[in-house]
């Protein structure tokens, strides 16, 4: 079977016919149902927003490619919101080898290394998986801040990605200090709390970057005091997993929480609405207290029942008169 992994473009190619991924039957019977709907269509999008301008002879960039943008303005031309983002896009696909992500290193913003999505044409940067069914290779939950394996080739100048990096070597030598946590951007009420329970953020391995990230990608969503009380009640509480990913949980958590009250709410006060009355019966109702107007056949019947209830009291007069 022939696969296409060289594309080549004539310069000045409008965007409008550049190729999307080649795509087999295969996706339409395994992979779609494998990602989900979200996943499947956000892939398409973030393969078109690669950066394929660079020339390196030893990838080809339709195969594989960064996208120079931020997890933070993805998620924004996506318009979907932190949950949706993160458990129903970024991890089926970084689950299933349809990208990687890669931390550049001098790109400090907010005092954290921004991460960019490298996105491949094939499940696992493998043409050959082009014709198979999905497979399942790693767990987002459990392997993210792991050694978990990666799927991207390295060419020219090397860059530091997450998973060549041992976070348990970097935490010994990079304690968080006082000094870099007021350094940050953060709000004062968040730095108070991270200076106040430095020690138990060293002793759970959490990075500073981490904490940044989960403030700056839930900000819009939960008030600075909703994310300042899960990061104190967190810190005193003994987690044996990853306690990056509890947190991140907490906080999804949190943000459900909020918007099912949110629904329930609006729910509870779309029954107590007044009842809204139709025109044409609001009218009826105002005219209900008008004097009814007779037909000359009804004004007979009236007088002919009123002609008989005279006789009926005369008479009755006349017999009370007699005695009887």
């Amino acid at each position: 079977m022939k696969y296409r992994t060289e594309v080549f473009i004539e310069e000045g190619t409008k965007r409008n016919a550049l190729r999307l991924p080649d795509l087999r039957f295969i996706v339409a019977d395994d992979w779609i149902d494998k990602l989900g709907d979200k996943a499947f269509i956000s892939w398409l999008k973030i393969y078109s927003w690669a950066n394929r301008s660079s020339v390196n002879s030893e990838i080809n960039p339709w195969n594989q490619a960064t996208v120079p943008r931020s997890l933070k303005n993805i998620m924004k031309e996506l318009k979907v919101g932190n949950d949706t983002f993160y458990n129903k896009i970024l991890k089926p696909l970084w689950n299933f080898g349809l990208i990687d992500l890669e931390e550049y290193e001098g790109s400090n913003k907010n005092g954290t290394n921004a991460i960019n999505i490298i996105v491949f044409q094939f499940p696992q940067n493998k043409p050959e998986l082009l014709f198979k069914p999905l497979e399942k290779v790693r767990d987002y939950n459990k392997d993210y801040q792991s050694n978990a394996r990666k799927f991207a080739k390295k060419g020219g100048r090397p860059k530091k990605t997450i998973s060549n990096v041992n976070p348990d070597v970097e935490r010994e030598k990079n304690n968080i200090t006082e000094i870099e946590i007021e350094k940050t951007k953060l709000p004062i009420q968040l730095k108070q709390t991270m200076i106040k329970n430095k020690q138990k953020i060293n002793n759970k391995k959490l990075e500073l970057k981490q904490i940044i990230e989960i403030y700056e990608n839930n900000k819009e969503n939960l008030s600075l005091n909703e994310i300042n009380n899960i990061l104190k009640r967190s810190f005193d509480m003994e987690i044996k997993s990853n306690f990056y990913n509890y947190l991140q949980k907490s906080i999804l958590n949190r943000i459900a929480e909020l918007e099912s009250n949110i629904n329930q709410s609006q729910q509870e006060t779309g029954h107590k609405h007044k009842e809204v009355i139709p025109d044409w019966l609001d009218i009826d109702k105002k005219h209900e207290n008008k004097p009814k107007e007779y037909t000359d056949e009804e004004k007979e019947e009236v007088k002919e029942t009123d002609r008989i209830l005279d006789q009926f009291i005369k008479k009755k007069s006349t017999i009370e008169e007699g005695g009887f």
